[in-house]
């Protein structure tokens, strides 16, 4: 009996508490991230057992251009006028045959506030998730440019550099090590 009271009473206070005064900021906000993030570093170090059963190590690292994109969903929490914490997840490449669903954590700080146009910086980290495989640790760190297209709406100009760290198992259950760097470049519709 209590249960169903308690539900119709926060269903009846969710506008009070989403909606407030027009003069008070929302400490919400949501926004969709799309962009482009190639890979131009790639460090290895495999360990496996040959057809003989001596253990090989092979190392080594590459300069490389691996295209891959990503497109993420954030919600945030306003801290203040110019900083934010946002949890984000979605789809993203990582390097060739290697996609995740990432679950990060991002600190923003926009000069202009969230309701001027200027710059902003931003740090991010956490893991990217799949079957199958180890999840890889992942952090991006960047600037870019806020532009508001109207009192809720703003478009954020990024770029940056994003780093990735994985440790799979190798077929004979040895522990492997993969580190890739790049750029990312990306536009977010933030609301």
């Amino acid at each position: 009996m209590r249960r169903p009271a308690l539900l119709i009473l926060v269903l009846t206070m969710m506008p009070a508490l989403c909606c407030r005064a027009q003069s008070e900021p929302r400490r919400v906000s949501f926004g969709v991230e799309w962009g482009y993030s190639p890979v131009f570093y790639y460090n290895y170090k495999y360990v496996y057992r040959d057809d003989y059963g001596t253990t090989v190590l092979d190392k080594g690292q590459d300069v490389c251009f691996d295209s891959n994109a990503f497109i993420l969903a954030r919600v945030g929490l306003r801290l203040g006028e110019k900083s934010e914490v946002s949890l984000l997840s979605g789809y993203c490449g990582i390097a060739t045959g290697r996609k995740a669903v990432p679950l990060l954590l991002r600190y923003n700080y926009a000069s202009g506030g969230s309701g001027r146009d200027g710059l902003l910086v931003f740090a991010d980290g956490g893991v990217g998730l799949w079957a199958g495989e180890s999840p890889p640790v992942l952090c991006n760190l960047g600037a870019g440019r806020r532009v508001v297209l109207d009192d809720k709406l703003h478009l954020d100009f990024t770029a940056g550099l994003r780093a990735s760290l994985d440790h799979p198992l190798g077929d004979s259950g040895l522990r492997n090590d993969r580190f890739s760097a790049g750029i990312v470049l990306g536009v977010e519709l933030g609301f």
